[in-house]
């Protein structure tokens, strides 16, 4: 049950269901106590490595257009907070913007797949 209830209310939903429930516990739980100050260590950049990995094989396996705006709303909502916080070190800030940047890469081919090379994707 409790797994439904995070998959009904996450966004990306279809991307986590991929995952084992453990994992997919594990990576809400690191990546809410990041989000909220705590400091980022290298579990959170294999949460994010994981998932944008999920999404490529969902992009090889369905084309583009499946689960772009699933991406979006991931990087968006998670990925973006990550970036801004506080790393233990400088290397595993590195390897979480490295992360972070094959999620964009991805994006933007899922947008060319779309047909949306000019879509303008920003936060405030």
């Amino acid at each position: 049950m409790n797994r439904r209830r995070f998959l009904a209310t996450s966004a990306y939903s279809v991307a986590a269901a991929a995952l084992p429930l453990t994992q997919v516990h594990e990576i809400a739980d690191r990546t809410r106590a990041a989000r909220t100050g705590g400091t980022a260590g290298m579990a959170e950049v294999e949460a994010v490595r994981d998932m944008v990995r999920v999404f490529s094989e969902m992009d090889e396996r369905h084309g583009g257009r499946h689960g772009r705006s699933a991406l979006v709303t991931y990087l968006h909502d998670e990925v973006a907070p990550l970036c801004r916080g506080r790393f233990r070190t400088e290397e595993i800030r590195r390897q979480m913007l490295s992360a972070a940047s094959r999620g964009v890469h991805l994006l933007g081919w899922k947008a060319y797949d779309a047909g949306q090379q000019g879509l303008v994707i920003y936060s405030s």
